[in-house]
């Protein structure tokens, strides 16, 4: 049995992502630091070892082609589908589930969230009617994964508020899904996010490099004004 491994993502364009944090740093190194955590997103997931690992792209400011100049070799991007999170997250699960393996769907905005319980889990994520979750401190997750195709997970979701979690738990338990719930980590979206991945990442800049190199250098740019 494989996984398949579906990363979304959003074009790192100026004024086009990462918004509330270029409230704080600038629009042009907030997407700086979203292509970084992009691309080390990737290299962290590169490590699970799912069979097939993709980027879902999403298709606004020419995504699809933003996002495949930064993905490397190994793997495929193909565009996100629908009107809201809760329709391209439906239409990502349908279409990576065409072979019948289990799928986990990823973000992007967790450069360093551990991988190593994601394989633990992974080892044992049967063909049971199951659903992974990775919880993050703001109320979403940065994960989740199911081994059989349940889109009604999906419908309903406060998105974008502090219940989506709660809620999609919530919607398992009335679908009878067995839920497994992976260690709490956080997206970095704000300021508050930015100094947390500042000091985890002046311990350990080894658990995501290319933004480590970013913050330096913008670190750098301010002390040179």
């Amino acid at each position: 049995m494989g996984i398949t491994l579906g990363m979304m993502a959003r074009a790192p364009v100026p004024g086009g992502c990462k918004t509330r944090l270029a409230t704080v740093i600038g629009e042009q190194p907030a997407a700086r630091l979203y292509a970084a955590m992009i691309r080390d997103s990737i290299g962290n997931y590169s490590r699970i070892g799912a069979t097939h690992n993709l980027v879902l792209a999403a298709p606004e400011l020419d995504g699809m082609r933003v996002l495949s100049d930064l993905t490397p070799p190994g793997w495929q991007v193909i565009p996100q589908t629908g009107r809201g999170l809760g329709e391209r997250l439906s239409n990502a699960l349908r279409a990576l589930s065409s072979d019948g393996w289990p799928v986990l769907l990823m973000g992007s905005d967790s450069p360093t969230v551990p991988v190593a319980p994601i394989s633990a889990a992974l080892a044992c994520f049967d063909g049971t009617d199951r659903v992974l979750l990775g919880p993050t401190d703001d109320g979403g997750y940065y994960l989740i994964g199911m081994s059989l195709l349940a889109l009604q997970v999906f419908r309903d979701i406060p998105w974008s508020t502090s219940r989506v979690l709660e809620t999609t738990l919530a919607r398992c338990a009335a679908l009878s899904l067995s839920t497994e719930i992976l260690p709490r980590w956080y997206d970095v979206d704000d300021g508050k996010d930015l100094e947390r991945l500042r000091a985890e990442l002046s311990d350990f800049p080894e658990r995501a490099p290319r933004c480590t190199d970013v913050l330096r250098e913008l670190r750098l740019s301010r002390a040179g004004r």
